[in-house]
């Protein structure tokens, strides 16, 4: 059996991640470029293989072809190097854009949201995908379906970046996914086109899963069970209540309501121990394989072929492979790159999807982990414990894989991990099997009250356990700051301790201290990074004004907003758990100046008040939307910047901009450019 570090793909997996990493480091190289290196190790490539003696730079052709092939592909896939792509065209408000729904994403408060793709601009046929929000007051009275093709002169918007730091950036989470662009449309801002689109797969799916939903409702399912079982069996999360949604994150079991790795993982266990009697005919192995492998694409199918489905099936597809379809048993390591292989060729934006670096992460921390921790105790005779144990072990090596990314990406452990998800996987698999059942049932015209009765009963019990597990906030360790440093020592820890597990020898234990001793060093660095960091902020909040001083682990915030009525916004939190912030000191915002780095700025409230001093101020904070005439303030105070925050008419900052310009003092408006943010010197 091929060792993995000597396994082809590993070495073109590590290949393929650098080459995407670099790749994303220099999107405006121009890919002509790219692309005649790689036709250049492509020709070394085949010259080098005819000569044996060669074979050490027939290797560095290989790994040079694939690292730039990847990053060619990953140039390609931006707009900018795409010649049809909508961006390149008129894509203002004097332009017919012709869409084609594709998805229904989970509606706000106030719009509901679609994923569709650009078909022409006017009568030039384009690419591209659009975000596009249809605001809910508008009670459009010709609503779009998935599959249909609508028509607008609204003009298209870059998707805004978060305006204040640490926020979430919607922006860069919908550009891995392709899209770049979004359109605010209201009832009167769009029709249906009068040419539909023939159905594709996708739009068929779609309809499938919507007539599947439809036929549900019809039945006696609770709101929040209809919810939770549309989300584990048809991947659609829009149905799921906000109080659930936080229940479930606080009871560290919000990856069961995404479809992804674990309940492909589910499927396939189920289907294994059901077609196990295959095995006692002729190639009841392969047949065995074949039939998993057919069942898991169906069960992508019916989750509407979703990224994380789609990344999920692949990976149990190879592993189906080995295990079943080959003469001999590969291990699952091997399966388990090959499909990583395979998955970032077909979309390297993949690697960065949270729930793609989950997903994998957690099946490593299964494969490499859980054999180990289940030998740990003597083998239990007893069928039950011995399934308990199996079931913690399992969690628990998915847990110590994941937790890196866990702790970067969401700042929060749930203590409780362990007993949600030896109480919630049996009955989630369970849930699941009978869901399916349920479904097929549906779709043949069968009522299948027992299962249903059966099914919403399950639910309520999980959601019930569920709820009881969020309440013990004692265990749910929130706003835990994790550096991309700390992921990175902490997995290399993670695999020297695995190293050592599986040796048992003193000399791979040293390695495992000198990584904790690392990761400790990292802990130091980056509470040394933050205890040295001063910096004023002025944060962009609509109608209110928030100004931010951050000494080390401390902020002091001066604001407009009525902290005993009316809470923080969410940004104040995402800022302090970025930056390892401790202690909050919050002050009413009351005074006309204040002073940072030797620095003065003057407030200039709606009242509009102001008195030449001494002191020229460096800065003016424009709040409130003061009645002045700015051009005179100016000649007044002679200020080197003018600030308007977000509790300002956006009308009046226009105005504002356009004099500073004229009286070539910089403008800088938090609505357009983000928070203001001055470091000391």
């Amino acid at each position: 059996m091929v060792k993995l570090q000597q396994y082809i793909p590993f070495h073109l997996a590590i290949i393929l991640v650098m080459g995407i990493i670099v790749a994303n480091s220099f999107l405006g190289v121009n890919p002509i470029y790219i692309s005649g290196v790689a036709v250049l190790a492509l020709l070394l490539m085949f010259v080098s293989v005819k000569k044996p003696q060669w074979k050490m730079l027939f290797q560095v052709a290989v790994y040079s072809f694939t690292f730039f092939t990847i990053w060619w592909r990953v140039l390609n896939l931006q707009p900018d190097n795409q010649k049809l792509h909508m961006s390149h065209f008129d894509i203002g408000g004097n332009s017919l854009k012709t869409l084609t729904i594709d998805t229904q994403l989970a509606p706000t408060i106030y719009q509901h949201r679609f994923i569709a793709h650009a078909d022409f601009i006017n009568n030039q046929q384009v690419t591209g995908q659009v975000l596009v929000y249809i605001n809910r007051d508008s009670l459009p009275l010709v609503f779009p379906k998935i599959g249909q093709r609508i028509q607008t002169f609204n003009t298209f918007q870059a998707i805004p970046r978060p305006l204040n730091p640490g926020s979430f950036d919607y922006a860069d989470y919908m550009a891995k996914k392709g899209v770049f662009h979004q359109v605010n449309l209201n009832e009167n801002e769009y029709v249906l086109a009068f040419e539909q689109p023939p159905l594709g797969l996708k739009t068929k799916i779609g309809l499938w899963r919507q007539n599947i939903q439809e036929k549900l409702l019809q039945y006696n399912f609770e709101k929040d069970e209809l919810g939770v079982l549309n989300a584990l069996i048809l991947g659609d999360k829009r149905f799921i209540s906000g109080d659930i949604r936080q229940d479930y994150a606080s009871a560290g079991a919000v990856h069961l309501l995404a479809v992804s790795g674990l309940h492909v993982g589910i499927i396939f266990i189920i289907l294994f121990w059901l077609l196990k009697p295959l095995d006692h005919i002729k190639h009841g192995k392969v047949i065995r394989g074949l039939i998993i492998i057919i069942l898991l694409w169906g069960f992508a199918l019916l989750t509407g072929l979703s990224g994380s489905v789609v990344r999920a099936v692949t990976m149990f597809t190879f592993i189906s492979i080995g295990q079943f379809i080959r003469n001999r048993r590969s291990p699952v390591l091997h399966s388990l790159v090959a499909s990583f292989v395979i998955l970032l060729v077909i979309n390297p934006n993949w690697l960065y999807d949270v729930g793609f670096q989950l997903s994998y992460a957690a099946v490593l921390g299964i494969v490499l982990f859980q054999p180990l921790f289940e030998n740990l105790l003597p083998r239990i005779s007893w069928q039950f414990p011995r399934k308990i144990w199996q079931l913690a072990t399992v969690s628990i090596a998915a847990t110590l894989g994941t937790l890196p990314l866990s702790l970067y990406y969401f700042h929060q452990f749930p203590g409780l991990f362990l007993l949600s998800n030896v109480v919630i996987v049996p009955l989630m698999s369970v849930v699941l099997g009978l869901g399916i059942v349920v479904i097929v049932l549906v779709q043949m015209n069968f009522f299948p009250e027992p299962f249903i009765y059966v099914l919403n009963m399950l639910l309520h019990w999980i959601n019930q356990f569920i709820s009881w597990i969020a309440m013990q906030e004692q265990f749910l360790f929130r706003d835990i700051p994790f550096t991309l440093g700390k992921v990175i020592v902490s997995f290399a820890l993670i695999l020297l301790f695995y190293l050592w597990m599986i040796k048992k020898e003193r000399k791979y234990f040293y390695p495992v201290l000198i990584g904790i001793m690392a990761l400790q060093l990292v802990f130091i660095y980056d509470k040394w990074q933050v205890t040295k960091d001063k910096e004023l902020i002025i944060f962009h909040k609509t109608a209110e004004s928030i100004i931010g001083v951050k000494q080390g682990k401390t902020l002091i915030l001066e604001t407009s907003i009525d902290t005993s009525r009316t809470s923080l916004p969410k940004f104040i939190n995402d800022f302090s758990v970025k930056h390892s912030i401790n202690k909050l000191h919050i002050q009413k915002l009351d005074k006309n100046y204040f002073s940072y780095d030797n620095q003065l700025f003057m407030i200039v409230d709606s009242l509009a008040v102001y008195e030449p001093i001494d002191t020229k101020p460096f800065g003016v904070l424009l709040t409130q939307s003061p009645q002045l005439h700015l051009e005179k303030m100016i000649k007044t105070l002679h200020p080197q910047l003018i600030i308007a925050d977000g509790s300002n008419y956006k009308s009046i900052v226009s105005s504002w901009e356009k004099t500073c310009d004229e009286q070539k003092v910089d403008f800088y408006y938090t609505g357009e450019k983000g928070a203001f943010r001055y470091q000391m010197k």
